[in-house]
């Protein structure tokens, strides 16, 4: 691991009784149907203000993933994963960060999901949306290029009113980072 994942790791735990405001939609396992929204979050003991939003420590969100479960989503993507991603899905999981970008780390899984149904090209992923990034516009997200067999470790912020369907993602992307260790240590530095 690298020094500035460590620091990363650090700063997380550091963070583990920040709250996170996020809408309801965002909490993992939660029907948008359920006709009794409060009684759900209720029973986790997270805060929700009625209408819309939640409240909650960063560290509710700490459900590390283990190696034999990245390996098989990265067999989904059919290319290997950074690994200061991988690093950081281990040790946290799919953790949410507090600030106002509205930072949520997806699993590889969630991240497909997110990327086909937003940034979908022809079967084959180019990039990977990992996170939701509304600092300077709702809508926008941070990820990763595709290059062959492998994502590289820039973080890229694409840019949804620019959406580009098609082979060539610098259209619609912008570097942001030199790997997702630098970029969230200097995103989490700025929120404190």
């Amino acid at each position: 691991m690298s020094r500035a994942f460590d620091s990363l790791t650090a700063k997380i735990r550091s963070l583990s009784d920040a709250r996170c405001e996020n809408q309801m939609y965002v909490w993992p396992g939660f029907d948008p149907a359920n006709p009794k929204p409060a009684k759900f979050f209720k029973n986790l003991g997270i805060k929700f203000d009625g209408v819309l939003f939640i409240s909650y420590p960063v560290k509710m969100t700490f459900l590390p993933l283990a190696k034999d479960e990245l390996i098989q989503q990265e067999r989904l993507l059919g290319a290997e994963l950074p690994a200061d991603y991988k690093d950081l899905l281990q040790q946290f999981g799919p953790v949410h960060l507090p600030g106002v970008a509205n930072i949520i780390i997806e699993s590889p899984q969630d991240a497909l999901q997110t990327t086909h149904s937003k940034w979908c090209y022809d079967g084959t992923p180019l990039v990977l949306a990992i996170s939701a990034y509304n600092l300077t516009s709702d809508g926008n997200s941070i990820g990763y290029l595709r290059n062959g067999e492998s994502f590289g470790p820039e973080i890229y912020e694409f840019d949804h009113e620019r959406f580009y369907n098609g082979g060539d993602p610098s259209a619609w992307t912008r570097k942001i980072g030199d790997s997702l260790a630098d970029f969230l240590l200097e995103y989490l530095e700025g929120q404190t």
